[in-house]
């Protein structure tokens, strides 16, 4: 017997599926699923619905070559997976991938994205459909949709509210209303803490094409002064603990100590 919230997420899945696939009864599809119950649900509720779905995971992986055949002949339509198909295995003629879960980490991310990058004979585009769930207030949307659109210098928020101008040609992203207005939020209200700061500061020029600068670090990411002097102390505190040191800064100082904590009671006036 399926749960109610199940059986709900299922439909919006299907309605998904009939919204931006061509014909969901003949794409490839793989389906990334957050565990091997998971999976074997996933694949049992398609086919209860009319459609070709098997599930592979960590306990019959020995099947894994089989079923990647069955699913590039297209013997089947969707193949739900949980804990492989990361790395390692090569289905060119995958055509549509569906985030089932939010994945932590951006590598694997980026490698599941992959599996669908490969090119097939007869093979036009990859749709992707990214199933928005509610996510912990440190998860990073600004490192996933940056490591999709490339180096910018405008914000993550920015493109989105203009709805991904800055996409190589051929590509396009699709964002629900009430996804995109989850989303802006989870990055309105991200968690910059010491640790995100220094992530954010090492990769800023990198990722954004500008010159490392406060007003262009506190612009990009929306963020209040007082968020880069009430946890690292300063801003060049903050570049030195990123491994952007200014030559002129001596962290251990009694002067610069003095003077950032003078800081610290000012930056609150206009």
């Amino acid at each position: 017997m399926y749960k109610a919230h199940n059986v709900q997420r299922f439909d919006l899945i299907l309605r998904a599926l009939e919204n931006y696939v061509t014909n969901p009864h003949e794409c490839k599809a793989v389906c990334f699923c957050a565990g091997i119950e998971h999976a074997q649900l996933m694949a049992e509720m398609f086919v209860k619905t009319g459609y070709k779905a098997k599930s592979v995971t960590s306990q019959n992986s020995a099947d894994i070559d089989r079923l990647a055949g069955e699913l590039a002949r297209g013997e089947i339509n969707y193949l739900c997976v949980a804990d492989i198909l990361n790395e390692g295995i090569d289905i060119p003629e995958i055509d549509t991938v569906l985030f089932l879960r939010p994945t932590e980490s951006l590598t694997i991310f980026l490698q599941q994205l992959g599996r669908g990058l490969r090119l097939a004979d007869g093979k036009t585009c990859l749709t992707v459909l990214d199933f928005v769930a509610q996510a912990n207030k440190s998860y990073n949307y600004e490192r996933r949709f940056r490591a999709l659109i490339g180096r910018s210098s405008k914000s993550i928020a920015h493109e989105i509210k203009s709805g991904f101008k800055l996409l190589p040609p051929g590509c396009s992203i699709t964002m629900e209303r009430q996804a995109q207005e989850y989303i802006l939020q989870n990055i309105n209200e991200a968690i910059f803490n010491l640790r995100r700061l220094k992530q954010e500061v090492s990769g800023f020029e990198r990722n954004t094409g500008q010159a490392l600068l406060l007003k262009n670090f506190l612009e990009n990411f929306g963020l209040d002064i007082r968020k880069i002097f009430s946890t690292p102390g300063s801003w060049v505190r903050l570049k030195a603990l990123a491994g952007k040191p200014d030559p002129s800064f001596n962290a251990d100082s009694q002067y610069v100590k003095l003077l950032e904590g003078g800081l610290s009671r000012l930056y609150h006036t206009n």
